[in-house]
């Protein structure tokens, strides 16, 4: 199937197949997973799921099909059908025991029962729904009560958080990712690795609120904790756009050190940061935002040449360079750096977003 490159030409297989053996769940609920994932095309994986759990007469395979159909509703942006359909499912996972995803084998036909990841996945996907459709009073009451029945479920804990600071409610924001991470594991588990994916989010997230409640001694006792901890976390599935773990906990310090006007010292941090992952761009745009914001334009192209250096083919040294070169007169490196940043794949309107205007218009008269 996949030796093709075009969804279409595997989607025209799929469908070959099918009608070749229509009553076959297994088919259908596999095709769901081809459209949801590779394909993109929710709604059809929606209408696969539901004829996979319209031939199967399993009731455990009917209530995940069913979680899976839910899913990919919500997904589709079909927000008040996939309501229904996980409420559905949360009423049916009321009655059910659950049990540790390592258990699995143990309960492998047991209808009664359900793993932990699967019951999460079940109460995450109905407050995403919720928050889709801004009732967030649901979406917070589902999480409370998913956490009644894992108390020990950090991400329900981490989607608490979210939504606490989206509404601005920094106290309750606080309070959910301290119990996140007094619940977070110590270890990487291959059944929570997606999860643990989000701590170094979670990190920055957490000091940054800290640090505007000017609650800068326990920003610092929580980083130092976290380093006495030593957590083991999987590495970032993308170490161009997401942190290390260990990394996050230096540029989480030097935002500290930044808000407190302490510039030397966040440099320090930010560099031990880039020696784990010089590639990350988040830690490139903090340190050059510092040295801007003190009006050191010099060191700030340093810095941006030191990007370059280290990583010749990604843009972040070359939009830095850009703007600071501009900034010091220098209009020629500036316009060449610019050109470099449009030669690595960004277009016009992403330049918009970094530099400023004149020195595009002057690039596009060139």
């Amino acid at each position: 199937f996949f030796r093709s490159d075009s969804p279409h030409d595997i989607s025209k297989l799929w469908t070959d197949v099918l009608e070749r053996f229509p009553h076959e769940s297994d088919l259908w609920e596999n095709y769901g997973w081809f459209l949801s994932t590779w394909a993109q095309d929710f709604e059809s994986a929606a209408d696969a799921f539901r004829q996979a759990s319209r031939y199967t007469d399993n009731p455990k395979e009917r209530f995940r099909l069913n979680n899976n159909l839910a899913t990919a509703l919500k997904r589709g942006g079909k927000f008040d059908e996939a309501e229904k359909e996980f409420l559905a499912i949360v009423q049916r996972l009321d009655k059910m025991v659950i049990y540790e995803q390592e258990d699995s084998y143990k309960f492998l036909n047991r209808s009664d029962m359900t793993s932990k990841e699967t019951a999460k996945s079940i109460y995450s996907g109905l407050s995403d729904t919720y928050v889709a459709k801004k009732e967030i009073p649901n979406a917070l009451s589902i999480l409370e009560k998913g956490l009644v029945r894992l108390s020990k479920c950090f991400e329900l804990e981490r989607k608490k958080a979210l939504i606490y600071t989206s509404q601005k409610d920094k106290e309750n924001a606080i309070r959910a990712y301290s119990r996140y991470f007094e619940i977070l594991p110590s270890k990487n588990s291959v059944w929570e690795n997606a999860d643990l994916l989000n701590v170094p989010d979670a990190i920055i997230a957490f000091v940054d609120l800290l640090i505007g409640e000017n609650q800068f001694d326990k920003a610092r006792e929580f980083v130092n904790n976290e380093r006495k901890l030593n957590r083991e976390m999987p590495p970032p599935f993308s170490p161009y756009t997401a942190l290390s773990y260990e990394a996050s906990l230096y540029v989480a310090e030097a935002k500290i050190y930044l808000a407190n006007n302490k510039l030397e010292e966040a440099v320090g941090h930010l560099n031990k940061a880039i020696e784990i992952q010089p590639q990350i761009y988040i830690t490139w745009d903090i340190l050059e935002q510092a040295y801007i914001s003190k009006g050191l334009y010099r060191e700030a192209k340093q810095s941006a040449q030191r990007a370059i250096d280290l990583n010749p083919t990604i843009s972040v040294g070359y939009k830095w360079l850009s703007e600071v070169c501009w900034t010091l007169g220098e209009k020629e490196e500036a316009i060449n750096a610019s050109k470099k940043y449009l030669s690595l794949g960004k277009e016009k309107e992403a330049l918009n977003q970094y530099l400023p205007i004149d020195l595009i218009d002057a690039w596009f008269q060139k």
